[in-house]
């Protein structure tokens, strides 16, 4: 590969130097093709595919078939890629994980119809329709009543978990009426995520 792109030795001894250490080349340097497994070969080719430093790389399905170490020394990898070297990195997968881990950007295509075109950020806030929240209170409730977050509790009553549909309310809002209440000492929100929206959209449209 040096050779076919004629790379420059200096170049060359740099950026192996580089994709041995973040890929973890050196543990399978000296080791047959045929014996490496599908991560060690993925890590391997992604070095070839960038040893002369391109501006733009396609990216096709990095991570399938892999397992979770190697799927994240690849997304760890991609990301130092674009910091260090501004590389353009265009992918395309059907992990959600890819897409969260190391887009900002990104593109969805229905039918060979481009449908949603924007930031991952601006997708998220435009689309996450709800959210859970789950609070641990330092005094049993018996009760909730907030438009828009039905919530469930353990029988001791100090532990409540929320269903926000934030079409009506927000999960501030909630967390706001939930104080007037109560003491919360301990609080965790978590966020509809990209999978679940991207699904929402294929299924009921943008």
């Amino acid at each position: 590969m040096k050779n076919i792109y004629k790379v420059q030795d200096d170049i060359y001894e740099n950026n192996l130097s580089l994709f041995k250490e973040y890929l973890d080349l050196e543990s399978i340097w000296n080791q047959p093709v045929r014996q490496l497994s599908l991560g060690q070969r993925m890590r391997a080719e992604i070095a070839a595919a960038i040893l002369h430093n391109p501006e733009l790389l396609f990216l096709d399905e990095p991570t399938i078939g892999l397992d979770i170490v190697a799927k994240r020394q690849i997304r760890e990898f991609i990301l130092k890629l674009n910091r260090n070297y501004q590389t353009t990195v265009i992918l395309t997968s059907h992990d959600m994980k890819d897409i969260e881990e190391i887009c900002n950007r990104i593109i969805l295509i229905d039918k060979g119809v481009i449908v949603i075109d924007c930031p991952v950020a601006e997708l998220k806030q435009n689309h996450n329709k709800a959210a859970v929240v789950k609070v641990n209170l330092n005094e049993p409730v018996s009760a909730f009543d907030i438009a828009g977050a039905k919530g469930t509790s353990e029988s001791d009553g100090l532990k409540w978990s929320f269903e926000v549909d934030k079409s009506i309310t927000t999960t501030g809002h909630l967390v706001f009426e939930i104080s007037k209440i109560a003491e919360i000492a301990d609080i965790e929100i978590k966020e509809q995520a990209v999978e679940d929206i991207i699904h929402d959209i294929y299924k009921n449209g943008v």
